[in-house]
């Protein structure tokens, strides 16, 4: 069975999409293909006991960015768990 690895990610929604992007990585693996799936787990979905937590990214606004959502974000913070290396990705609170 293949491990879970994980980024946290808050993700702080605003009307938005040239957000502020900051990654803390402790640890990665060559990074995903475009074609591999990233998994999202969403505030209430646990992730499962043998995930590896390889960070953390934080999605935010600048000040002077328009016109993002939720999935913008989300293709935003897979980008990050794909460079890491991780497949998948749990959202926490901002």
């Amino acid at each position: 069975m293949r491990r879970t690895l994980i980024l946290f990610a808050a993700i702080a929604f605003f009307y938005s999409c040239s957000p502020k992007i900051t990654t803390s990585i402790s640890s990665s693996y060559d990074p995903l293909k475009e074609n591999e799936q990233i998994a999202v787990f969403g505030l209430d979905n646990d992730i499962p006991a043998t995930a590896e937590k390889l960070g953390s990214v934080r999605i935010g606004d600048t000040g002077f960015s328009t016109n993002c959502d939720y999935d913008k974000v989300i293709v935003l913070a897979k980008q990050e768990v794909r460079k890491a290396g991780g497949n998948a990705l749990k959202g926490y609170g901002a």
